[in-house]
């Protein structure tokens, strides 16, 4: 049952839906009394990332999504919860790359490479692979393609679900686009969206 409301939470938030945020929090509880520790971490980041997306779609800075994410992260290094840790440094990351100014990206780019290592270490592949996909944005953002489009192979090649290897070779062509390598930008948006369309 947590699964599912987690699963319909992350569904909905591109739309912002209220209920998705609900639905979230009410998961996050069943995974706490479960003893499920990465349910915790997903329904953590799906909170998160709620009030992070409301914040920008209002135009006002997200203080809720820093507080929530700040308060967590301080609780997982309390209890030695690495993965934790590494999952609201991610959601930090992710927080600080858009709309906040250079700085702020600077601080996003320390983070989330500061999470990869701990999902390293952790060998925890699936957010190893987030990790990743959101380093390639960065880069994207700060006009270095060519690590960009290094860290979207990297995510390639651990991607287990569909989802994350289409948004990996997306990256990828984004990537190559930038370089100018138009010929294989295309032949990779082709096969992103051939992911897609299944």
């Amino acid at each position: 049952m947590a699964s599912d409301l987690l699963r319909e939470a992350q569904e909905g938030l591109d739309e912002l839906h209220p209920q998705g945020l609900g639905k979230a929090s009410e998961a996050l509880e069943l995974f706490r009394r479960g003893g499920d520790n990465f349910g915790v971490y997903d329904a953590l980041r799906a909170m998160v990332s709620y009030h992070r997306q409301s914040a920008l779609r209002d135009g006002r800075k997200p203080l809720e999504a820093l507080k929530l994410a700040e308060d967590q992260l301080e609780d997982f290094r309390r209890s030695d919860d690495r993965c934790g840790e590494a999952c609201m440094l991610l959601s930090l990351a992710e927080m600080n790359m858009d709309r906040r100014g250079p700085k702020k990206r600077q601080e996003a780019l320390e983070s989330c490479r500061r999470a990869l290592a701990i999902f390293q270490e952790q060998r925890a592949t699936k957010y190893e692979v987030m990790a990743q996909l959101i380093l390639t944005n960065l880069y994207f953002k700060l006009e270095q393609p060519l690590k960009a489009q290094q860290a979207s192979e990297e995510a390639l090649s651990k991607a287990a679900s569909p989802r994350s290897v289409g948004k990996a070779l997306h990256a990828a062509a984004l990537a190559l686009a930038a370089m100018g390598r138009y010929g294989a930008a295309a032949a990779k948006a082709a096969e992103a969206a051939a992911v897609f369309q299944k």
